[in-house]
């Protein structure tokens, strides 16, 4: 979740070296209209990850 005091999309931001495993809650209805719950990982990506993943042609 988004830290209202952190700006991720400004381009001097940088993930902290040590991450702690953080989950997001997720929260949707089926097709029944049954209220479903979970909790996903948060997945950080880098400047220059992102820039790797686009040289190879994995994300366009």
């Amino acid at each position: 979740m988004k830290s209202p005091e952190v700006d991720m999309s400004d381009p001097k931001f940088r993930v902290p070296l040590a991450l702690p495993a953080v989950d997001e809650p997720l929260v949707w209805k089926d097709r029944l209209q049954n209220e479903r719950h979970a909790r996903i990982p948060l997945y950080w990506f880098t400047l220059e990850s992102v820039e790797k993943m686009r040289e190879s042609h994995r994300w366009r």
